[in-house]
C-alpha cells in the first residue's frame, strides 16, 4: 500500500497515531499510536506508517 492507502486504512482503526520527525541526531521518523511511540527510528514516512499498520493489526 502507498502512504495514503495505509493513513486510511490506520484512520479506520484509530484516530491516535501520527510520524513525527525524528531528532537531529536520530535522522528519520517517529512513530506513535494509542499514546505511545514505537522503539524503532523509521527511514521513511512510509515504512513509519506501516509499522503503525502492523501494530494495529497484530
Amino acid at each position: 500500500m502507498n502512504e495514503e492507502e495505509l493513513s486510511n486504512v490506520i484512520e479506520l482503526i484509530t484516530s491516535d497515531y501520527g510520524v513525527e520527525d525524528a531528532d537531529e541526531c536520530d535522522h528519520g521518523y517517529y512513530a506513535y499510536v494509542d499514546g505511545g511511540y514505537l522503539p524503532d527510528v523509521y527511514q521513511s514516512r512510509g515504512s513509519a506508517l506501516q509499522a503503525i499498520y502492523e501494530t494495529l493489526t497484530q
